[in-house]
């Protein structure tokens, strides 16, 4: 993995920029997310294939969005 790389997923960590990227990318711009009400979420995940086959897949960077805080 490059300098590159790390820098992306460091900057990614951060709740502001979270923020900007997904209301940049899934709301046009529209101010939806924002960065007080997120919270770091697991990074691992997993899932059934097939026949009984479970699997996992990881993410580099997780947030969503603490309910309780934007109510």
């Amino acid at each position: 993995m490059g300098q590159k790389d790390l820098s992306q997923k460091h900057l990614e960590s951060y709740p502001d920029v979270f923020a900007d990227i997904v209301n940049a990318l899934l709301y046009e711009g529209r101010q939806i997310v924002k960065a007080d009400e997120l919270i770091p979420a697991p990074t691992e995940s997993f899932y059934r294939a097939g026949e009984q086959k479970l699997k996992n897949q990881f993410q580099d960077v997780s947030q969503c969005i603490d309910r309780r805080h934007a109510l």
